[in-house]
């Protein structure tokens, strides 16, 4: 599977391994499939402005986008906290083990299949949600006009 940058993700592998070494994360799983179950968060988020383009694949890039500042970030790039939050998110799926249903695994078995859930366990970090909070759109509703 070889991922492609702005259709399938912000952020490649070589991005991810260098946001973890910076950060002196050891990636166990493959850093391909640990994007994309990033991106699967992202782009389950809900974000301020509109997509640049209706049919562009992903959120990002967006156009009307105005950050808490007044400033409006540029409709035609992917804001490289997007991009970070991304490869945080990975280094935090690689870490938890995360598995389809969005559990964290405190243990396992290979031998007899044993699977031990984390008790309350967040999908992903805090870290993660802090780099995106400015970027989301307010819970329950976004405003677009047109003219």
């Amino acid at each position: 599977m070889a991922l492609v940058v702005g259709v399938d993700t912000y952020a490649d592998s070589t991005a991810l391994e260098a946001y973890a070494l910076a950060r002196g994360i050891e990636l166990a799983g493959d850093s391909e499939v640990l994007l994309i179950k990033a991106m699967d968060y992202l782009e389950s988020r809900t974000y301020k402005g509109e997509k640049t383009v209706r049919t562009q694949p992903l959120q990002w890039p967006r156009t009307g986008v105005y950050m808490a500042d007044g400033y409006v970030l540029d409709s035609t790039v992917v804001p490289a906290d997007i991009i970070r939050a991304q490869c945080q998110l990975a280094c935090d799926a690689d870490r938890f083990d995360l598995i389809g249903s969005g559990a964290s695994v405190k243990s396992k078995t290979v031998g007899d299949v044993s699977v031990t859930y984390v008790d309350g366990s967040r999908q992903f970090s805090v870290l993660a949600n802090n780099i995106l909070a400015p970027y989301l759109a307010a819970a329950g509703f976004s405003w677009v006009t047109r003219a």
